[in-house]
């Protein structure tokens, strides 16, 4: 390792996940943001028996960042099953957690003092 860092962005939340099929069992494998690649493995596989729901937290690690520090972010997950078939969730909006950079010099704040 050269002691450079990479910066990555974490996505997490919970989700409930339903299966109409009456035959099979699914298993979610992986999870990731549309257009992009998990670059670590963190959503833990789960199962989905036939024609039932689970409530799962999903999670995962990717690059590039999608996201603007303090801004909130819309994406489709796409969730991978045991056969490597892909499904994609609705858009959901994810909010900013984290510190927020300072502005670069010079920005205005909307904190400057009134001139007098």
């Amino acid at each position: 390792m050269n002691g450079a860092s990479t910066e990555l962005m974490q996505i997490v939340f919970w989700a409930d996940v339903n299966h109409d099929d009456q035959r099979e069992t699914l298993v979610i494998m992986s999870a990731y943001p549309e257009g992009s690649e998990p670059e670590i493995a963190s959503t833990l596989q789960f199962s989905v028996l036939p024609g039932t729901i689970v409530h799962e937290q999903i999670s995962a690690f990717i690059k590039p960042i999608k996201g603007e520090a303090g801004k909130t972010w819309r994406s489709k997950f796409v969730l991978v099953d045991q056969f490597r078939r892909k499904y994609k969730t609705q858009e959901i909006a994810f909010r900013f957690a984290g510190p927020v950079p300072p502005p670069e010099s010079g920005t205005p704040t909307g904190n400057e003092p009134t001139p007098q």
